[in-house]
């Protein structure tokens, strides 16, 4: 299989970025030859006009916990980071916990083996804050703002997944193949119910 590299943003908070984070992970497990970058977006960057507002605003230091605690793994720890990544979704989506409690993502971070004081030290660092604030400008600048964002390429996407049974690695082909060859698309949305659409 050819190597394909994208990356995919993600905030935990949102049911849709886990639907497709859970895939490409299932994939790389599977041995899908993928180069992934995954990249945090806080979803309240909707809510500011900039990244700096973001993190100057203490009425949204609640919402940056868990993509400081992810951040940390990844440029630290790269190698756990996978595995880091899924224990965070599953906080809320599989656990309902909340991601604004520091002391449930540190047990998170230790049911993967990881030394949540190391993690959460760096995650509160000046190193950390300049990396998620250079990242989310740079997707800001870009109009990037929502999750889970395809980034192929010179192509970019919003793609929300239905949660169903299927193969990872087709699943997350075909999403790549339509991100890729619908490039001329600014978007395209599927109403909630088809089946309510029409009127007899």
């Amino acid at each position: 299989m050819t190597t394909r590299a994208f990356a995919i943003t993600y905030d935990y908070r949102c049911p849709f970025a886990r639907v497709l984070h859970e895939l490409t992970l299932d994939g790389l497990e599977a041995g899908a030859g993928w180069e992934v970058t995954l990249v945090p977006l806080s979803l309240n960057l909707q809510l500011v006009n900039s990244a700096e507002e973001l993190f100057a605003d203490s009425r949204h230091r609640r919402a940056l916990l868990a993509l400081e605690v992810s951040a940390a793994v990844s440029l630290a720890w790269p190698d756990r980071h996978p595995t880091a990544h899924r224990a965070l979704f599953n906080v809320f989506h599989v656990n309902g916990r909340s991601l604004y409690r520091p002391e449930v993502l540190t047990a998170a971070l230790r049911s993967v083996g990881l030394d949540s004081d190391e993690v959460v030290a760096l995650a509160g660092s000046m190193a950390v804050r300049d990396h998620l604030l250079a990242t989310f400008q740079h997707l800001q600048d870009r109009g990037v703002d929502g999750v889970p964002t395809v980034i192929t390429g010179d192509t970019a996407a919003l793609v929300r997944l239905r949660p169903q049974a299927c193969d990872p690695v087709s699943r997350v082909e075909t999403v790549l193949d339509v991100v890729e060859g619908l490039d001329f698309l600014d978007e395209l949305r599927r109403p909630g119910d088809p089946a309510q659409l029409l009127v007899s």
